[in-house]
């Protein structure tokens, strides 16, 4: 609702050339707020979905539809969400496992799949030896392919 009254107070401003045009402005008018990427998709998703309905029901033409389809969403890039450990934060958590006892070993393998891959707590708790068998498979059929596993060293 929030999404279709602001374009609303937007259209009103003024008479639009285009229906995309109007989107792109809706769109910058979302950036100066300073929203969030993911903020901002969401609404043009909403809008998005809202042009395609009415377009299904014949309120909208499919013209405007497609307009509203050309207009592209905010790239979220380089956005870290929450408190993400520094290179010497991660080294130390890596180093703090005993490597010379069998449970430091242990500790330090789940620590690099965490810290190397991004994996959660319950996500390492739920791999199996399929999981680490089909990354290594993938990774010597694709050796270009960019894999955390096998090479890291925090």
């Amino acid at each position: 609702m929030r999404s279709t009254n602001s374009l609303i107070a937007i259209a009103r401003n003024r008479v639009w050339r285009s229906t995309e045009q109007l989107f792109l402005r809706y769109r910058s008018h979302l950036e100066s707020r300073q929203l969030a990427p993911g903020t901002i998709n969401l609404r043009l998703g909403a809008l998005r979905r809202l042009a395609y309905e009415a377009a299904d029901f014949g309120l909208l033409s499919a013209d405007l539809a497609a307009a509203v389809r050309r207009v592209k969403g905010v790239k979220k890039l380089g956005i870290c969400l929450g408190k993400w450990p520094t290179a010497e934060q991660r080294q130390a958590l890596w180093q703090a496992p005993d490597r010379h006892r069998l449970k430091g070993k242990r500790d330090r393998a789940l620590l690099a799949l965490m810290l190397a891959c991004g994996l959660r707590r319950h996500e390492v708790v739920a791999l199996t030896l399929d999981h680490l068998f089909a990354l290594k498979l993938y990774a010597e059929e694709n050796p270009q392919a960019d894999y955390a596993l096998g090479r890291f060293t925090p």
